[in-house]
């Protein structure tokens, strides 16, 4: 490792630690050397201090909306890393929140659709789960004027409550 490599790392690491230990309320200054440091992660590779690092700063992005850098810098996270099922349920339903607030309902959409997909490989699916989903499907299919999907998104819904009750 090069002498710049291993300063940027400390630069990281130092910036990770400023991010955990002030979560949702980062000094606005630090955010340039903060987003510096994701990236140097993402460039280096390094996904256990890049999931450290966006999970401390995800926080901060969502309180001031900045949207763009939360979506960017989780979506890589997804497409690197997050194995497990139960963080990329979370972040998931964060982009699909997001995605349907800023009106990109084929985006929110395909998101949700994933939501689905992960909670069926989870040892223990609780029906409400499901049924919040889709209902967040059959709301943006009525808002797509797609009547069949909205219907068929029901009759699952239905289908999952008639089982469960």
């Amino acid at each position: 490792m090069t002498k710049l490599q291993e300063a940027s790392l400390r630069h990281a690491k130092y910036y990770l630690d400023v991010a955990q230990q002030n979560r949702g309320n980062l000094n606005p200054l630090d955010l340039p050397n903060i987003v510096t440091a994701v990236n140097y992660l993402a460039e280096l590779g390094d996904w256990e201090l890049f999931a450290a690092m966006v999970s401390a700063v995800s926080d901060y992005w969502l309180k001031v909306s900045q949207w763009n850098d939360y979506i960017k810098f989780n979506a890589l996270l997804l497409s690197a890393d997050l194995e497990r099922v139960e963080e990329r349920i979370k972040v998931i339903s964060k982009l699909a929140e997001i995605e349907e607030f800023r009106g990109n309902y084929e985006k929110a959409s395909g998101l949700y659709k994933d939501l689905l997909q992960l909670y069926e490989q989870r040892e223990e699916n609780p029906p409400e789960d499901t049924l919040s989903v889709l209902r967040y499907l059959y709301k943006l299919a009525r808002i797509k004027n797609d009547d069949a999907e909205a219907r068929l998104y029901l009759e699952q819904g239905i289908s999952i409550s008639r089982e469960h009750n």
